[in-house]
């Protein structure tokens, strides 16, 4: 086996698999700004741990936020600001001899509301996206139908014959650390409004050589002409595997089980099926 990836069969395939004797699926571009999210929340959520660790006074803040001091535990600054509105301070509307804890801390909560966004979105906001932005569904092509197609809320997007039209995005990358690792992008007729057209990025991210989104585009092309050699046949996968950033607690987007099936009534009906041309 050659040790340029250039040359390697294993690389040049990569982002595809076979979903069928006669159909490959592509990987659609995905999981840059999962990777920024994901980064940005563990570096922002690790600078607040430390602060609130080595800082006294970060450390009362954050917890009196939580109602320690007040409503539980101990926390000298809290309990002191409480002590204060039910004697002498005027901090909240709600202060006086009477006022409650729980009233003390809901007027808090409205007062400081910024604060408690700020926190959400550091420890809850930013994981959250991350953690439930799931894997869009793939891009496939079939050689039988001499189609690509995919899915997309719900609909059927499709393009006919072997021709695909496309347009590599160049741009530097730092998580890459390249400017030619970006999508290739195509278009899809959408099934219900053939005026409509959908945008889909392919390719896998981050790949292993560069222009690889092209240069599968550039496979399929003689894929669905039936031109592909051996070599990549042989080294193309039984199914697609992902990197571990592309993980989520919701399942992946999927094509559904019977797309062929409706690829191929939509080219019929507009006579675009291959018998078609045959006859």
């Amino acid at each position: 086996m050659s040790t340029n990836r250039d040359d390697d069969p294993r690389y040049l395939v990569e982002g595809s698999a076979w979903s069928g004797p006669d159909s490959v699926d592509l990987k659609y571009y995905f999981g840059k700004m999962k990777i920024v999210f994901g980064s940005l929340a563990i570096i922002m959520i690790g600078v607040w741990i430390w602060f609130i660790m080595t800082s006294p006074l970060t450390h009362d803040r954050f917890w009196g936020l939580l109602g320690e001091g007040v409503l539980w535990g101990e926390n000298e600054l809290m309990s002191n600001t409480y002590k204060g509105c039910q004697t002498w301070a005027d901090f909240f509307p709600v202060c006086g001899p009477d006022v409650t804890p729980q009233e003390f801390m809901l007027a808090m909560a409205t007062e400081r509301i910024w604060h408690y966004v700020f926190y959400m979105g550091v420890f809850l906001g930013l994981p959250s996206i991350f953690l439930f932005w799931r894997r869009p569904a793939p891009i496939r092509c079939n050689k039988a139908l001499k189609a690509i197609y995919s899915w997309r809320r719900g609909r059927l997007f499709i393009h006919s014959g072997h021709y695909i039209e496309f347009k590599q995005k160049n741009f530097y990358d730092a998580i890459a650390q390249s400017s030619r690792r970006g999508p290739a992008v195509i278009e899809l007729t959408d099934s219900r409004n053939p005026a409509r057209k959908g945008k889909f990025k392919v390719g896998p991210y981050v790949s292993r050589l560069e222009s690889q989104p092209a240069r599968l585009l550039g496979q399929m092309r003689n894929f669905l002409l039936g031109y592909e050699g051996p070599a990549l046949s042989e080294a193309r996968p039984r199914r697609l595997s992902y990197p571990f950033w592309e993980w989520s607690l919701l399942p992946p987007r999927r094509l559904p089980a019977d797309i062929d099936a409706q690829a191929e009534r939509w080219l019929r009906e507009h006579g675009l099926h291959p018998d078609d041309a045959d006859g």
